[in-house]
Order: structure tokens, then sequence, then C-alpha cells
């Protein structure tokens, strides 16, 4: 059975149907260092220090919701320089 999806489990389809999440809105670590072109190292430190975009651990795998690593970044966004004004 090595290999094999569990009939319980089924196929990505099935607990998108079942459940109505969509398993293609999630991503793994490789694909999260790709979007944010950095390593998988460094997103695994991210993880590790808080750091990071949200995470859910599902058995061995740690996903990100495609949603969340885009509004962890908007978070980082910054207008520019912050001037401080000078005391008259």
């Amino acid at each position: 059975m090595r290999g094999q999806v569990p009939p319980s489990v089924g196929t990505a389809q099935s607990l998108s149907r079942r459940t109505g999440v969509v398993v293609s809105e999630f991503l793994l670590t490789r694909e999260v260092a790709d979007l944010l072109r950095t390593s998988e190292s460094t997103v695994r430190y991210w993880r590790y220090t808080g750091d990071g975009p949200a995470s859910v651990k599902v058995g061995r795998r740690v996903l990100y919701r495609r949603e969340a690593v885009l509004a962890w970044l908007a978070g980082l966004e910054t207008a520019g320089p912050v001037r401080e004004e000078r005391a008259r």
C-alpha cells in the first residue's frame, strides 16, 4: 500500500469537494521560496523564528496558504524611508 492513497482519504479533488478547501491554494516550502526568490532554508528559518508567513503542518509537510503568503508580504511593504521632522 506504500505510495497509494487510502480510499478513506481520496484524491485532492475529492478532498476539495468534501471540505470546500482547494488544495491548490496551498504552497510547499520550496514554492514559497521560489515565489519570494529566496532559499528554502530561509523560509524554514522564518518559520522557526515566527517571522515568516503563517503555515500549517500536515503530517510531515509544512503548507502555506497562498493568500497568507501574499498578505504577509504586503505587510512588509513600506512607503519609503521614514523621515523625522527636525525640532525648530
